[in-house]
């Protein structure tokens, strides 16, 4: 990428005779019969309209140099440029330049094609071998623990060496097409090697997540939460290792000598565009470059980093095929000239909001306060015996609610951005600002209280399905974000208030179950082990007593160390039980009620 910038500036300091003009994302230099058109991934030399030279992304003191000889060229005559007269391209490392071609007015010659080497299959056999190998031992552990694993953690170890087994099946059955026996396409696009050299680092690194998620869902102590997350992200890597492997397997483009293009995806899927079909070419950002039918609805895409992708200039060239660049990418070219987008007020964006905007404001802060004050204040009445266990949990939960609802309504005049650059005066005036640290800050709060604090006073036993509530509450209040928030105020603060409601959503979800549960029950606790654990962080100990529930099954509780001693001793403890409509129970461990 040029900085085009900075070369319109030396040209017209060093050759002020030449018309040079420069807009964001092109510059033009035009000399005597000649001209120069630069768009900071491709230059064009033209000499009496003809294209003569191109030349693909250069460091900038190279282009400059070649755009330099090519101007003195001019302003000597021109003398119908030969290949032999033009600038010759002076030697340059992997880091100077993407590639670079040399285009004849002829176009592209299919003499210069060479033969399509293979792709390579040991990668993706070998690693879909190890991955199926490892599921099936999996599945077979799962089974083991059946029985002394909560069935939270069962369900999520099947699901897990499940969704495994199926990635390793995935690299053995996902084959693109052959090719026509005949067919000689004198451009191919592919993957190169490291792509499959990082997948023999990725996917082993996943099983390795996943393998401890798995553990702390079946094996003491239990903490089928961080197992979870500790999935999802295994999960995502593997994912993203069997893609790698596949890329590398069958992701290819082939252009033909007739004008056709056939694009084989990953996953063995093939594109095609056929001889004389329309389409265009958009550059995107991170280097992308996507192939459009007429209708502007993306086909394929490919990236700048591919294995022969600078054979395509010449052949794009000769075909005349239409070339623009993306919205994102025309702000990153800005970006790095360090030009500042101008981010305009328009009349369209009025809505009937705008006449309120002083009274949204001061509910801002209304919101705000009653959601700091009700994750904050309610507990420490609770710790000092003036409010009950449940008026807590039901205030510190519904704490966030204003703040979302107040959000869902004003949404068209809200922006979590932070200071938009380059917008205009007119444009913040229209619009509230609301500073992200102070909705995140009191929803880790909230996270931690509960979960670690008001949670271990009465332990909620953890099932598959209030995961799956907590985390599609999270998921319900993120998509009415989103849906309720016009396009263009949508930026990188959505990934901050996204994390800030998927945290509330566990206390809200708590605190549901709560709700649902009927009177309590009191039983003998039959204590089946005692575990004494020291905490890797601060050297303390950790004590829990493992009791058997009405229903046969174990639970572990986290106690205090006077407790422990005092079962260890002899002292009957009772077990306090609620449970919900759904199955869920939440339970204390303590001394008799009499006592």
């Amino acid at each position: 990428m040029n900085h085009l910038n900075s070369i319109y500036q030396r040209l017209q300091s060093n050759y002020s005779d030449c018309d040079i003009t420069y807009a964001p994302g092109l510059l033009t230099v035009k000399c005597k019969n000649g001209e120069i058109r630069a768009d900071g991934f491709r230059t064009c030399f033209l000499e009496d309209g003809k294209t003569v030279q191109e030349l693909l992304e250069k460091n900038d003191d190279n282009l400059y140099e070649e755009m330099e000889r090519f101007i003195l060229y001019l302003q000597e005559g021109g003398a119908n440029l030969d290949t032999e007269s033009l600038p010759t391209e002076s030697e340059e490392s992997a880091e100077d330049a993407v590639s670079d071609t040399v285009k004849s007015p002829a176009g592209f010659s299919s003499n210069t094609a060479e033969p399509v080497k293979p792709p390579r299959k040991w990668p993706a056999l070998l690693s879909g071998i190890v991955i199926i190998l490892y599921s099936l031992l999996g599945l077979f552990m799962t089974l083991f623990y059946m029985g002394d694993a909560p069935s939270v953690g069962i369900a999520l170890g099947i699901v897990m060496h499940v969704s495994i087994l199926l990635s390793g099946i995935a690299l053995l059955v996902c084959r693109a097409p052959k090719l026509p026996e005949h067919s000689r396409p004198v451009i191919c696009i592919q993957e190169r090697l490291f792509v499959s050299v990082l997948a023999f680092i990725v996917w082993p690194l996943a099983l390795f997540l996943l393998l401890i998620a798995f553990g702390y869902c079946v094996q003491p102590p239990l903490d089928v939460p961080f197992g979870l997350i500790m999935f999802l992200i295994g999960l995502g890597l593997l994912i993203c290792g069997i893609w790698m492997l596949l890329a590398g397997k069958n992701r290819r483009l082939y252009v033909f000598e007739n004008g056709s293009l056939t694009y084989m995806t990953s996953w063995g899927r093939k594109r095609e565009l056929l001889p004389g079909q329309r389409f265009s070419i958009r550059f995107g950002a991170n280097d992308s470059i996507q192939f459009l039918n007429a209708d502007k609805k993306k086909i394929f895409a490919i990236e700048r980093n591919m294995r022969g992708v600078d054979k395509l200039a010449d052949w794009v060239e000769s075909r005349e095929i239409p070339l623009e660049i993306t919205k994102l990418k025309e702000q990153q070219i800005q970006q790095e000239e360090g030009i500042e987008p101008v981010i305009q007020w328009r009349e369209e964006y009025t809505t009937r909001l705008h006449s309120h905007l002083k009274e949204i404001r001061l509910g801002k802060w209304l919101v705000l306060a009653l959601f700091w004050a009700g994750s904050i204040i309610p507990l420490f009445f609770f710790i000092a015996g003036a409010l009950k266990f449940s008026q807590t949990i039901y205030l510190m939960a519904a704490s966030p609610l204003p703040l979302i609802v107040y959000y869902l309504a004003f949404a068209p005049v809200l922006t979590l951005n932070g200071k938009q650059k380059g917008a205009t005066a007119e444009w913040q005036s229209h619009h509230i600002r609301i500073s992200l640290p102070l909705v995140l800050l009191p929803a880790l709060w909230l996270m931690s209280v509960f979960h670690y604090g008001l949670e271990q006073v009465l332990i909620m036993e953890e099932k598959w399905y209030t995961l799956a509530f907590w985390f599609g509450l999270g998921a319900i209040f993120i998509i009415a974000f989103v849906l309720r928030t016009p396009k263009r105020l949508r930026g990188e603060g959505f990934f901050m208030i996204g994390l800030s409601l998927l945290l509330v959503a566990e206390p809200m979800m708590y605190a549901g179950n709560f709700a649902l549960c009927g009177e309590e029950t009191h039983y003998p606790a039959k204590v089946l082990e005692r575990n004494i654990e020291q905490d890797d962080d601060d050297d303390s100990l950790e004590y829990s007593l493992t009791v058997q529930l009405d229903d046969g099954t174990a639970f572990e509780f986290p106690v205090t160390e006077e407790l422990y001693e005092m079962e260890e001793s002899g002292t009957e403890f009772v077990v306090c039980q609620r449970e919900n409509p759904l199955g869920v129970r939440m339970l204390d461990l303590h001394l008799p009620p009499e006592k």
